[in-house]
Order: C-alpha cells, then structure tokens, then sequence
C-alpha cells in the first residue's frame, strides 16, 4: 500500500529470521511492561524510571545492529554507507580548519546534497573528529573501529580521522540520543507541574523510544541530537515567555538562531512564541497588556535572535536567509519533480503550490504517523484540538495555551511546503513532542484504567517490531 503512495519515500523490504527476531523484541516487551508496572506502583521514582527507559533505549538501538549480524559494526553500516556520510568525510579529509568550512560553505561544497543542510551540519562533523582526537580517547576508538570495519569498501573513509569519527559516533551517539528522555522530564516538571509530571514524563519516554524511526535511524543527527534540542528550546521558549524574564528570553532568542544553524528542520521553533504570546492574551482578555508582555517577552527574544544573526555574519560569514532560499531552491526541485518524476516550468502558479502543499501534507502526515506510531499521533492530534478549543474559549489555564502553540507550529509546519516525504527521518523531533501531548490525553485514562497503559506500550513494540521486519528505515542507498 506504502509503495504506491506517490512520494513514498522508503521502500518496504522483508527481514528473514521472523521467529528469532519476534524472540528478541519478546525479551523487550517483558521489561518494558515491567517499567510500566514500578510507574504505576511507585510514581514518585522517577529517576529510576528514567534510568531503566535509558538503557532500554540504548539496547533497543544495538539490538537492531545485532539483529542484522555484525552488531555495532552493523549499526555502523547503516549510516555510514548512506550519503550522510559525506559530513564526515568531507570533515576528516579536510586541511582546513571548521571555520574556513563555514566562511566559504558555498565555494566548497556546491554539492547538491550539501546544499540541502545549514553549515551546522558540517560544523558538528568538524567537531566530532576535534574529539575523536583528544589524547587518550583516540587510540581507544581506533581499537574499536578496527572491530567495526564497513561491509562495502569506501576511500574516502580509511583516513585515520574517519575511522575514529565512525568509532565516536556509533559508540556514543546511542547514549546522546537518551537525551531526550530526561529532556521529557524537563519539560513536564517545569512546564506542566502537577503530582503526575513523574508519570507524564515516564510514559512520554516510553512512547518516544518505542517510535520505529526513533529506534532504527539511530545515528543520524536527526535522533541522536535534535529531538532533545527541540523539546528543550521549546520548553525554554515557553519558560522564558511564562516568566516574563527580559534576560532569559534574550538569551533563548540567541539560542534559537544557533539551532537554526545547525538544522533548519528547527524553524517550527520560530512560531511557538508568537503563538503562544497570541493565546495568553486571548485567553485572559487583555488586550491592553500588549504592550507590556511583548516588551518582556517577543522583543527581547526577537533582539537576541538579531544579535546572534550580527554575530554568525561578522565571525562567519553565515547569511540565513541565502542559504535558506537555496536550500528551498534544490529540496523542492529534488522532492516535488525530481522525485515524482517530473521537470519544474518555472516558478509554479499559486494553485500549483497549493496542491502540492495538500499533497505534501497527506503524504507526511500518513508517513511520520506509521513512523512514531499511529496511536500516539491520533492522540497528539486529539490533544491539540481540545487545547486549541480550549483557548478558543478563554478557558483558564496555562498548560492549554501551550499545548496549543505546540500543536499549531506542527500545523504551520505543514503548511510551509517545504518537503515532500522522508519526514520520518526529517521531523523525528516531533516524536517527543507528540509522545507528550499523547499521554496528557491518556493520563486520565491510564489512571482509571492502568491496562491501557500495558496495552499502548504493547502496541508500540509490536509496531516496531513489524515495521522492522517488514520496511525497515533504511535509507533507500542503503538497498542490496
């Protein structure tokens, strides 16, 4: 059914070994209903729920590794045979230094796939390969990496740099990618409060490292790194908005431009303030405290972000907005014709792009919905409605207003056309945000009911045990 979707992006493929495998994922969901059952039983440890999610989130990543033969060294393959290793490659066989990298990015690199990213990208594979070389942690990563070889042979990955890169990241970045759960904790104690952020924050973690593309894209920046630096962005957003702290949200602002820099897949970040700012003020009816809260809130952000921009140019010479309409130019002519295979004619008519938005929409929508996992996508939509009918109606309370700013950035995401397909790797930072909207809207529920919580975690693993074994997340370079 996926592969005849026009735009589908990622090519359904069957995994022998059904019954060996059903065994493996078996022995998951018997501690993953264990976790469940301490949530349950003893709610204020949620340090130690945290923990366990932790390491089962880690061994869910090496399990597919281990599960495809080779282990880590097949944990490796799956991104490093891909073409997102040119980051690292173009990084290690580098004579020049990070910062001539970003200063001359579009002399260098006019590669149509490196003129898909921000010179973020290849900034953080700079910096790898700055500490896979430090004293004392570089001969450990060369014994590892002798133990890791790629299957298929690549020149361009020998150098000593690249292989302790390869080492550096597929050792550590399954431990980077736990991130996110303790970033859930964060957002719910400091945002959401109340006597049930523990569980909140624990069934959120269960749900986001239960999500297939989570768990089988591991490596990628997109999962390693951005899922927590959104949620933790957002929630400083809202915190600083909440506050009403001139500093803080200076200083968030500053920080929002970083991420930019480094993904522009963040941009969602961008509209979270003005709707929130917008959803305060209608809610409690004061139009006349416009004045005061933007001063205080969307002022000092915005000037944070224009500072940060000065900054990024002078140091830099980093221009967002050219390297933004590039970056437009070559994604939509490589997804909405290339991919479909069609020719652009030009600037398209604007009932041309609002097709191809509609389309886009559908197709992302259904593709990041089987990707983090249907259930938990149906009740982040659910929970964005009520909260926006929520607002809508003045009714008190600040957690509806940012439910709602969260909601609708996703919304206004959709509307941007700016891609058509593979949002299961490209929006993976959503998965957090959706686990947490999902289970504000279940919590009710799990605590009448504690089986529905065994029931959608259960639901969780099979789907990630089916979408394993039969589509798997590879990247389509990636096929035999």
């Amino acid at each position: 059914v996926f592969e005849n979707i026009p735009g589908w992006y990622w090519p359904v493929m069957l995994k022998p070994d059904l019954a060996g495998h059903a065994l493996l994922f078996a022995s998951f969901l018997a501690v993953l209903l264990l976790i469940v059952a301490l949530v349950q039983r003893f709610p204020r440890a949620t340090a130690l729920h945290l923990a366990l999610i932790g390491l089962v989130f880690i061994g869910l990543q090496y399990a597919i590794g281990y599960m495809e033969g080779r282990g880590p060294a097949s944990l490796a393959d799956r991104f490093f045979l891909s073409y997102h290793r040119i980051y690292t490659e173009e990084a290690c066989n580098a004579d020049y230094p990070a910062r001539q990298a970003v200063l001359q990015y579009e002399e260098l690199y006019p590669a149509m796939f490196l003129q898909t990213k921000p010179p973020g990208v290849l900034w953080m594979a700079f910096q790898v390969k700055a500490i896979a070389n430090l004293p004392g942690l570089s001969a450990l990563l060369d014994h590892f990496a002798a133990s890791i070889p790629l299957s298929e042979y690549l020149p361009r990955m020998l150098s000593p740099d690249c292989r302790r890169s390869m080492a550096l990241v597929t050792l550590f970045f399954p431990l980077l990618a736990t991130a996110t759960v303790w970033a859930l904790y964060a957002f719910a104690r400091g945002l959401i409060g109340g006597e049930h952020s523990g569980p909140l924050a624990a069934y959120s973690a269960l749900l986001f490292i239960l999500a297939p593309d989570i768990v089988m894209l591991a490596l990628f920046l997109d999962q390693a790194l951005y899922p927590a630096m959104f949620l933790l962005l957002a929630g400083g957003i809202l915190y600083a908005m909440r506050r009403r702290s001139w500093g803080l949200a200076f200083l968030v602002g500053a920080a929002l431009y970083a991420a930019i820099f480094l993904s522009f897949s963040l941009l969602p970040l961008l509209v979270i303030p003005v709707i929130y700012f917008v959803c305060v003020l209608w809610q409690g009816r004061r139009a006349a405290a416009f004045w005061p809260y933007f001063k205080t809130s969307l002022l000092p952000m915005g000037l944070g972000g224009l500072l940060a921009m000065l900054l990024f140019k002078i140091l830099l010479n980093y221009d967002i907005l050219t390297r933004y309409q590039r970056m437009m130019a070559t994604r939509i002519e490589g997804d909405f014709y290339t991919r479909l295979g069609t020719q652009s004619s030009g600037d398209p008519g604007l009932l041309v792009k609002i097709q191809q938005t509609w389309e886009a929409a559908k197709l992302n929508n259904v593709e990041l919905a089987v990707a983090i996992g249907i259930p938990v996508f149906v009740f982040f939509v659910l929970m964005g409605l009520r909260s926006l009918v929520h607002v809508i109606r003045r009714r008190p309370g600040d957690t509806a207003a940012i439910h709602t700013s969260l909601f609708l950035a996703y919304v206004a995401l959709n509307a941007m056309r700016v891609v058509l397909g593979e949002v299961a790797r490209l929006w993976m930072f959503w998965a957090p945000v959706m686990a947490l909207l999902a289970v504000q809207y279940l919590l009710p529920a799990f605590r009448r009911r504690p089986w529905l919580a065994y029931a959608l975690v259960a639901v969780q693993l099979v789907t990630l045990f089916l979408s394993y074994q039969y589509q798997d997340y590879l990247m389509p370079q990636l096929l035999p």
